[in-house]
């Protein structure tokens, strides 16, 4: 068996996965509320228009929390009726003594005039009355003025209550209308990525508080993901030119180079023993400019050698520890 050998560019390759991402986003966390449940979210991919609603958490902390607030809200409401009325009433019954004082009062004023006529027995006797009559007038007029004190701190007490109970349901009911994400923006929406590493987030999951939860992407500028074994990511380097073909996009191609390795190792499963790292590469040039979410072929150009004598490596042999054809 023979082969022809021939000058002709070398080049060593590799093929990997990826993925198209937007290089700006926007990001729709949720709130920085804790033990909250995601019972909604838009389906990976929708496209959607400024004001949808997008995501929608449950907390049933909070929940509990605003039913307690409420049924408080409620009773201080009702003990500051209840104070008012109560304040009303005795402000009643002392404002009827007074006046069947200051009666008394006058009657006894009328007596002084015939005190000419009385006995001295007589005379210090309606003395002794007008002068007892003008002190229960000046216990009355005390006992009014103490009520006020007393009933004015109480009621400001029963009012701050209120006060401090409708700041903490306007709190809550702020919180609760925060669970319902609405996107400020028109694009195609994506699920950020679950915290199990199983692939994008579902109903029923967690939401941390400031979790990304959907990606609305920016379609004027793009990257490509890549997603590399340990034996791929030790070979790739930055700078390499890299060449994407799209199966979502067929006959659409890019061209780009590695930007950044991403030191950071995971798995696609918990059980999986596989590592994998990101790389992220450039989209310098393109036929039509990818959309993000879609997959990629990534073609990595690990080294060129134009112009050189290429021999197949079955017909190359050690001897003597040197390589020989």
């Amino acid at each position: 068996m023979t082969y022809p050998v021939v000058r002709m560019d070398f080049s060593d390759e590799i093929v990997l996965d990826g993925s198209v991402e937007a290089i700006q986003s926007t990001i729709i966390s949720s709130p920085d509320v804790n033990n909250s449940t995601i019972i909604y979210m838009i389906e990976d991919g929708t496209m959607v228009e400024a004001g949808d609603t997008v995501c929608i958490l449950e907390n049933q902390q909070l929940t509990d929390q605003l039913e307690t607030v409420e049924r408080l809200y409620e009773v201080y409401k009702a003990e500051l009726n209840k104070g008012l009325a109560d304040l009303e009433l005795q402000y009643a019954l002392l404002e009827a003594q007074v006046r069947n004082n200051e009666t008394q009062m006058a009657i006894s004023n009328l007596d002084s005039l015939q005190l000419k006529y009385y006995t001295p027995s007589q005379r210090r006797i309606a003395e002794i009355r007008l002068e007892m009559a003008n002190i229960e007038s000046r216990k009355l007029k005390k006992k009014l003025e103490a009520l006020e004190k007393i009933n004015n701190s109480e009621l400001r007490k029963m009012e701050l209550y209120i006060q401090q109970a409708d700041i903490l349901l306007q709190s809550i009911k702020d919180q609760l209308k925060q669970l319902v994400l609405i996107t400020p923006k028109s694009g195609l929406a994506l699920r950020g990525e679950s915290d199990t590493g199983e692939g994008k987030i579902q109903e029923g999951e967690e939401a941390y508080p400031r979790k990304p939860l959907i990606i609305i992407p920016d379609p004027s500028q793009v990257r490509i993901k890549i997603q590399a074994t340990e034996t791929a990511y030790k070979r790739l380097s930055v700078g390499q030119k890299v060449e994407y073909s799209f199966d979502a996009m067929p006959g659409n191609y890019a061209q780009g180079s590695i930007a950044m390795k991403s030191p950071r190792v995971y798995t696609l499963s918990r059980n999986s023993r596989v590592k994998f790292f990101d790389v992220l590469a450039t989209v310098d040039s393109s036929l039509q400019i990818p959309s993000a979410g879609l997959s990629a072929n990534c073609r990595v150009f690990l080294n060129y050698l134009p112009d050189t004598v290429a021999v197949p490596i079955i017909s190359v042999f050690q001897e003597d520890s040197i390589n020989v054809v």
